[in-house]
């Protein structure tokens, strides 16, 4: 048959390439004179069986089996490292092929994780915990509450204090899951952040910071806030400036002076008439100025009119101004 043919081809070619190389090994080393010598010392074994031939022939057969014995065992040598050469590489392949299929493996993993990898808000507080519940039987109880059971990844880890957090699955076949659940849940607390959306969602991404009803709201106080801030900041502000321009007016103003009969006598003079003479009529007109400008500079204004009223009437004087503290 054909494989028969072929082998019988191949062996002829194989035999054909030995007595090639045979009769170049005879040329090479019978042309050195020292023939005989050489063959006893590579190929003594074979002396015996050669004796009684010719010696032309013994020393050609000689040579040709020291050339077929070298030959097999370089043959068997380079087989011999042939083998551990493609043992070795196969060796080395394996490991390539098991550190591949572990880097590919761990990409899917790391890729999987960063598909449910969600961005939490600062500050987020954690769900309360329904009350205790106390009965006959059953003591520090709490009861099952509708929709505690199954909580979404966000409200498990509010509070904690975490930049990042990992959903437990995606949802498949229509079917929200751990991580819709836990987007959805931002988005109606009105954290609207990048993080949060795949690579194909930037329309929704945009849409929400456009359009989410919370963060508009929050928004809204924040600028309200601000604003209150501001304006409340500038009154603030004004009133210093004119806190400071009511002192220096004080002090600017002379201050009322009255006889010793007078001043022996100021504590004991009834509060409706105070303002019967000309430096209680000025003290008093003084007073409701500087209460207009601020509630605070009673002291002032008491030091500034001490030698016509006393302290028990300065402040009767100075609650009886307006604006009233009840005001």
């Amino acid at each position: 048959n054909i494989c028969m043919r072929e082998c019988k081809k191949l062996w002829k070619k194989a035999v054909d390439e030995i007595e090639k190389r045979s009769a170049a090994y005879i040329d090479q080393h019978s042309a050195g004179g020292n023939l005989e010598s050489e063959s006893k010392m590579k190929s003594s074994r074979f002396e015996d069986e050669f004796t009684r031939q010719d010696a032309k022939q013994n020393k050609l057969r000689i040579l040709k089996a020291t050339f077929l014995n070298e030959l097999s065992l370089k043959r068997l040598k380079q087989w011999i490292e042939e083998d551990d050469d493609v043992k070795q590489k196969g060796e080395q392949a394996a490991t390539q092929e098991k550190l591949k299929e572990a880097k590919s493996m761990h990409d899917q993993w790391v890729k999987k994780k960063d598909s449910l990898r969600i961005r939490m808000p600062e500050n987020l507080t954690p769900p309360s915990e329904p009350p205790l519940a106390h009965g006959r039987e059953t003591v520090g109880v709490r009861p099952a509450v509708k929709g505690t059971t199954n909580r979404t990844t966000v409200e498990l880890m509010a509070g904690l204090g975490l930049k990042y957090v990992h959903a437990t699955n995606m949802g498949q076949r229509g079917m929200e899951g751990d991580l819709e659940k836990s987007r959805n849940q931002l988005l109606k607390l009105g954290y609207v952040h990048k993080s949060n959306f795949d690579e194909g969602d930037k329309d929704l991404y945009d849409k929400e910071r456009r359009e989410n009803a919370t963060l508009k709201e929050r928004q809204e106080q924040e600028r309200k806030q601000k604003e209150d801030s501001t304006k409340a900041f500038d009154e603030w502000l004004s009133l210093k400036d004119m806190r400071e321009q009511a002192i220096k007016c004080l002090r600017a103003i002379p201050k009322p002076v009255v006889d010793e009969s007078q001043q022996k006598t100021k504590q004991q003079v009834p509060l409706s008439t105070v303002a019967a003479s000309k430096e209680s009529g000025l003290c008093i007109q003084v007073g409701r100025a500087v209460k207009k400008v601020d509630r605070t500079l009673y002291l002032e204004w008491a030091s500034w009119c001490d030698a016509v009223f006393a302290p028990n009437v300065s402040i009767a004087l100075w609650d009886f101004f307006a604006p009233k503290s009840c005001d």
